[in-house]
């Protein structure tokens, strides 16, 4: 699905990704978007399992807002919409 109209993914991503203008679709974007998310919950297993002590608070947090940046880039890469591709990378 890549049709603005009629995505479901748009609500979620203007809500969680909500920073700056759009910049224009690259189609490089949505090839690369599932490699750094698989990179990030990889790298969210890694802490996960290294963590010696009961995790605190910031641990937590930190790892839940990344989470949620990958769980997001891996549906956008697969379900959303060119927009939601965008959105999720921001600027760059």
């Amino acid at each position: 699905m890549h049709h603005e109209s009629d995505c479901p993914l748009c609500p979620v991503t203007e809500g969680l990704c909500f920073w700056g203008e759009l910049t224009p679709y690259n189609p490089w974007q949505r090839r690369l978007l599932p490699w750094f998310s698989l990179v990030a919950l990889v790298l969210l297993a890694i802490v996960w399992l290294e963590q010696r002590q009961p995790a605190n608070w910031l641990v937590f947090v930190l790892s839940t807002i990344l989470l949620a940046f990958a769980i997001t880039g891996l549906a956008s890469a697969r379900w959303g919409c060119n927009r939601c591709v965008v959105r999720v990378w921001g600027d760059v």
